[in-house]
Formats: structure tokens, C-alpha cells, sequence
């Protein structure tokens, strides 16, 4: 049975080298699209590609929402180019953990009855602290305090279904549809994802502003479907009360530990890292932000330039004059 793990990703270059290698240990092959991160995660990627590891990198930069065409693509691609007979969705921040398993991943894939198409896999909140090793570039090893349960959000392992263009796999890899009508998963509680999302507030806030901003964005339809709502608070915060967010204080000390945290690092399936390095990360954050802007930027300037219509439309916008006073 071949296993394929897909993934999108987003400036991740302080935890995807950890991250590919890990998975490396536990699937075939490897297919990500890169949304364009500005930071060192492109490279590494092509480092690990160069390096031997098994693994196929796409780039498409679209500055809005579109998280349903980029997890339907990975699904047909591993599919139908890679010979998936399970493929595993996985963001960059979530690491498969098989300690509670009991039984290998393509043996419990395996044994699913024919009309289950595939499992549904619990996610644990890892959380970094204070007394974390800040020099220890291997952010599995170095963050190792978690929730005492897992959270309600469950990611996919969805298995080889035909034909693969009847299947379209939902933003979050939370869901996917077979032939229009929802598939049916099994909830399997021992193969669980030990989420790392909270390792650097930098990051999170970069992400909170670029995630909302490309929802903002996008059609009516997806803007109606409460993308990204994870993101909102953050990102009307930081839009509105900036001082709440302490940006304007160190806001680089991380929290003690809580008292119901469990001391509980994941063990690391995958080789020494070779590529990842200390990254700025206000830089990153200050840079992806921008990127997003000038992004949606130029592509609002390219309808404008190809469209006559959408530049009428624009102008009539433009020339709008509300008297405030």
C-alpha cells in the first residue's frame, strides 16, 4: 500500500525541513505547494528534493483564499500521478505521532471497510514556553508541553478513490465530498497530530493578517463559509487595538507553563536537520505581510488593466464622495 502526504505551506522555514523529514519515515512520497512563503522555506524544500528525499514541490502564489482547489489538486495529483492508495493531509505544523496506534498506518488504511473512506485523526495543541530550549533548532524537540486532550478540529487520511475527479477534498482538510455527497470517515483516535501552531507569536501574527486578508479577498462564496475564523480575532485586534496584542511591548517573552500542560515531546522519526537555521522573526512576519498586500495589490492593477469593465467599475468607486461632517 503507498502512502502519499500532501501539504500546503507558508513561510515554515523554522519547522519544514523537520517537518518533510519526519514523514519521510512514515510515507512514500511527499507533494507540497508552496503559496508564496518569503522566507527560507522554498529553499529548503529544493534542498531536501536534492538531498534524495522523496518529494515533489509545486508553487502557486494566488494572493486569495483557495484552499479547496489547492487540497483537490494534491489529492488527484498523488492519485493519479503518484499512485497513492492513501493520502494523509497534513499542514506544516502537524506531525503524525503513532505512539497510542498499536498497528502500522497502511495496516489500519488497510483493513477499513469498503464503504469508510478513510480515517479521521485527532489533533494535540503543543504549546511553546519560557523554559524551552531556545537554541535547539528542532521545534518537535524543543516544544514539548501539550493540552491534556485533543481538540475537536480532526484532519484527513482519505484512501484511493475512482474515479479521483469525483472527489473534491475541503479548505482545512477537514472534509471531502465523493461524487457530491460527503464521505464517510472513521474517527480513529489512537493516530494522532501533535499540532505545533504555538511557536512563535511573530508567526501567528503574520499568519492571522495574511489568512484574513486573503479570505477579505476572495468571492462572496467562500467569505460566507467562515473561512479563516480562527484568524479573526487576532486579525481585528491587531486592525483596531493594536496595543492589546503587546506588539508594542516584548512581546517576544513567551508564557510559563500552564499547570495542566503534560511534559510529552513526540518522537522524531526523521534524519538530523541539515538546513534550518535561526530565523528573524519580525522580519518574516513584517515581509509576509507585505507580500500579501503587494500581491493582491498587483493583481487587482492586472483586472483593472485587462478588463474594461472591472475599470469603469473602479472608477465609479473611486469618485464616490461621502460627506462625513
Amino acid at each position: 500500500m503507498r502512502l502519499v502526504a500532501v501539504s500546503r505551506v507558508l513561510n515554515e522555514d523554522d519547522i519544514v525541513e523537520a517537518f518533510v523529514r519526519h514523514h519521510a519515515a512514515l510515507v512514500d512520497h511527499h507533494v507540497l505547494i508552496d503559496n508564496g512563503s518569503i522566507d527560507r522555506t522554498l529553499d529548503i524544500l529544493k534542498e531536501l528534493a536534492k538531498s534524495g528525499l522523496p518529494v515533489t514541490v509545486f508553487s502557486n502564489r494566488a494572493p486569495i483564499f483557495a484552499e479547496t482547489a489547492f487540497n483537490t489538486f494534491l489529492y488527484r495529483y498523488a492519485v493519479e500521478e503518484q499512485r497513492a492508495d492513501g493520502v494523509l493531509f497534513l499542514d506544516a505544523d502537524e506531525f503524525l505521532d503513532l505512539r497510542r496506534s498499536g498497528i502500522a498506518l497502511r495496516e489500519r488504511l488497510a483493513g477499513l471497510p469498503s464503504d469508510v473512506a478513510g480515517l479521521r485523526l485527532p489533533m494535540i495543541n503543543y504549546h511553546a514556553t519560557a523554559v524551552d530550549d531556545s537554541s535547539d533548532l528542532l521545534v518537535i524537540r524543543r516544544v514539548r508541553r501539550r493540552d491534556p486532550a485533543a481538540i475537536d478540529s480532526t484532519k484527513i487520511l482519505l484512501r484511493r478513490l475512482v474515479p479521483s475527479w469525483a472527489v473534491i477534498v475541503d479548505a482545512g482538510n477537514h472534509n471531502a465530498k465523493f461524487q457530491s455527497k460527503e464521505a464517510v470517515f472513521v474517527h480513529d483516535k489512537r493516530m494522532v497530530l501533535a499540532h505545533f501552531s504555538d511557536r512563535s507569536r511573530w508567526r501567528w501574527l503574520a499568519r492571522a493578517v495574511t489568512g484574513q486578508i486573503k479570505v477579505l479577498a476572495s468571492s462572496q462564496q467562500e467569505r460566507s463559509q467562515n473561512r479563516s475564523v480562527h484568524y479573526r480575532a487576532t486579525y481585528e485586534m491587531l486592525r483596531d487595538a493594536p496595543q492589546k496584542s503587546g506588539i508594542a511591548q516584548n512581546i517576544d517573552v513567551l508564557p510559563r507553563p500552564a499547570r495542566d500542560w503534560v511534559d510529552d515531546p513526540i518522537p522524531y522519526c526523521g534524519e538530523p536537520l541539515a538546513f534550518t537555521g535561526q530565523s528573524d522573526e519580525k522580519l518574516i512576519a513584517l515581509r509576509a505581510a507585505i507580500a500579501c498586500a503587494e500581491a493582491l495589490a498587483e493583481q487587482h492593477a492586472r483586472l483593472i488593466d485587462s478588463n474594461q469593465a472591472v475599470k469603469l467599475q473602479v472608477d465609479q468607486w473611486t469618485t464616490q464622495f461621502h460627506r462625513v461632517v
